[in-house]
């Protein structure tokens, strides 16, 4: 009996975290509703609460899944790509990084929207699947740079993916401070060479 009744709840939340998933994709976080969410999956609104602790952990849970997405797809950009020199390692990734933000703009936009102000209260494995993130950046990084120690090379991969996502951000949101989209290529080349050399 009681496997049957964690079967149901997995069952539920996996519509529950396909529907904020579909729901992001379409409209950001801004889209996200309990009720609605409730009503995709066909449950009451009271049984989402069953699941998860409130729509933050949901929401945490949805945006895991994206890291996933984007990790898979980043491993496959770059298969194969270790015999290139670490700097056009890291040129590759922030391509590709580019092209999924492009691709998937509100999906995008979601994984750096509602985290919760207290550090604290963002779950470990939350913070594994942004390490995981970064670690495709630290790699070539090591490579290049192989006097850093580990805390220096932490920052410096947190800095340049802060670099590279703010121009591609401020790209997307087509702010008057940052660089048109036919000119993020160009700034993406002029931040990697700028850490590369340092």
């Amino acid at each position: 009996m009681a496997g049957i009744r964690e079967q149901k709840r997995a069952a539920l939340r996996e519509k529950l975290l396909n529907s904020a998933l579909t729901r992001i994709k379409a409209g950001g976080i801004a889209s996200l509703r309990a009720r609605d969410l409730a009503t995709d999956a066909g449950c009451a609104l009271g049984a989402i609460y069953n699941i998860f602790a409130d729509l933050d952990e949901l929401v945490f849970y949805a945006k895991a899944e994206v890291f996933r997405s984007m990790d898979a797809q980043l491993d496959e950009v770059m298969s194969g790509a270790d015999a290139l020199p670490p700097k056009d390692q890291m040129l590759k990734l922030s391509h590709a990084y580019h092209h999924f933000a492009t691709k998937n703009h509100h999906t995008w936009t979601a994984l750096f929207a509602s985290d919760l102000a207290d550090p604290d209260d963002i779950p470990d494995w939350y913070r594994a699947a942004l390490r995981r993130l970064m670690g495709h950046i630290s790699k070539p990084l090591a490579q290049l740079q192989p006097h850093l120690s580990e805390t220096e090379l932490s920052l410096r991969t947190r800095t340049i993916f802060s670099a590279i996502h703010g121009v591609i951000l401020l790209s997307v949101q087509n702010r008057p401070s940052g660089v048109g989209e036919t000119e993020v290529a160009d700034a993406i080349e002029i931040v990697i060479s700028a850490f590369s050399s340092v």
